[in-house]
């Protein structure tokens, strides 16, 4: 298992960090816009269309990297007032139904991304960018946050087991305390 989970979380340090070399792709699309526009006074028109589309593969990519680094919004104050045991169950039960609702959200999104090709759906925009292609990265992003919800609900069963919170496990983990 040891090996699995070592894949993955390198399948998510690469789209995390996929996530940033396109945050910087942003910045630069941006920057040239605007020397496009205030210098060259010609502006370069497709700018903002792309990096909507990037702001988009920034999200979706970086779903399963949050996770997996424990980036994501919780509500730690109130769970550190419960007992160990109460509030692994209660994660458990919220990384349960996480799974069902990105489960859903997956199959839509796949769904989503194939009516886009069926129907040849384009931007209206003066590119008339195909949008099956920039729409891909959702349904890819939300597999990828999937399988390390997958990956959290496993932690957790452990968590469990051990009678350990989940932050006490990951700080053995890294010590080499827990295989």
């Amino acid at each position: 298992m040891n090996k699995i989970q070592r894949v993955l979380e390198t399948v998510f340090k690469m789209a995390g960090q996929a996530s940033g070399v396109v945050l910087i792709a942003i910045m630069f699309l941006i920057l040239f816009e605007v020397i496009t526009r205030y210098v060259l006074l010609h502006p370069f028109t497709i700018s903002e269309e792309y990096s909507a589309y990037a702001l988009v593969f920034i999200i979706y990519l970086g779903l399963a990297y949050t996770l997996n680094e424990n980036g994501h919004l919780r509500i730690t104050f109130a769970i550190k007032l419960l007992p160990v045991n109460v509030a692994n169950w209660m994660r458990l039960f919220t990384l349960c139904i996480a799974l069902i609702w990105t489960c859903v959200a997956t199959v839509v999104s796949v769904r989503f991304v194939y009516d886009s090709f069926v129907r040849g759906m384009r931007a209206i925009t003066p590119q008339l960018t195909p949008l099956g292609y920039p729409r891909i990265v959702i349904p890819i992003g939300f597999f990828l946050l999937l399988v390390g919800i997958i990956g959290a609900i496993h932690k957790t069963i452990k968590c469990i087991k051990s009678g350990l919170s989940i932050e006490d496990y990951l700080e053995n983990k890294t010590e080499g305390n827990i295989s």
